[in-house]
């Protein structure tokens, strides 16, 4: 039995790493690790890797007095 697999896109994920959120952004995951540095993006560890919840991204894209959702 074949199973057909199909990459998941980082926009149907619940959490993303620093390089999948700064590709949403469109800037290299460097941008993202500075933004994490500053306090400007909250991250949670899952199995000692550094992921963001979806719903962080969508906060820093849709809070008007965020500086980074903008480009």
């Amino acid at each position: 039995m074949s199973t057909a697999t199909s990459a998941i896109h980082p926009w149907e994920r619940v959490v993303l790493t620093p390089k999948e959120f700064a590709e949403i952004f469109g800037r290299h995951q460097t941008w993202a690790y500075r933004q994490i540095r500053a306090g400007k993006v909250k991250v949670i560890f899952k199995r000692n890797r550094m992921m963001i919840r979806y719903s962080e991204m969508e906060r820093v894209l849709l809070d008007p007095t965020s500086d980074i959702g903008r480009l």
